[in-house]
């Protein structure tokens, strides 16, 4: 049997059959390898959250990625819009926002947890943005997800 280590930053993070680590990664980091990602995770706790810095962390990452275009102009107007325009705006404090941004070179997975009263997501966003979103409630966390691919987010 051939086993194969995923090693990074000089730590063995997994390791198992080609298989194994390839087609059914357990690690995250091992995963983020294996398909390409590039993870971005924020905690927004006030409204004084400079989102120009957000900005240009995945500016930086997307342009490392050669991913400059559409993809990059839509993910920032949903993000600005999800987060300046409707939950600063309609949450009260304490403000608890995270934030988890999964990007390959052709699509970006956004997921947005926030604590706090329920919000019809999905009708503001198609509101304001005119874009499908979903929206689930998971205890006391309400995750919005939006794949954007390419020039329309889904």
């Amino acid at each position: 049997m051939i086993k194969i280590f995923y090693m990074d930053e000089g730590i063995i993070y997994e390791e198992g059959t080609p298989e194994e680590i390839f087609e059914n990664p357990k690690k995250d980091k091992t995963l983020q390898f294996v398909k390409k990602l590039f993870v971005l995770e924020e905690e927004i706790l006030s409204r004084d959250y400079d989102f120009e810095v957000l900005v240009k962390k995945i500016y930086k990452q997307m342009t490392q990625m050669k991913s400059i275009g559409n993809i990059w102009h839509n993910s920032v107007l949903l993000l600005d819009e999800l987060i300046n325009n409707v939950l600063f705006v309609l949450l009260e404090d304490p403000l608890h926002i995270h934030l988890r941004m999964e990007c390959k070179k052709d699509s970006i997975v956004l997921n947005v947890e926030y604590g706090g009263t329920e919000l019809d997501l999905k009708s503001l966003l198609l509101e304001k943005a005119k874009s499908p979103v979903g929206t689930e409630k998971q205890d006391d966390w309400l995750p919005v997800s939006a794949r954007i691919i390419n020039s329309y987010a889904e």
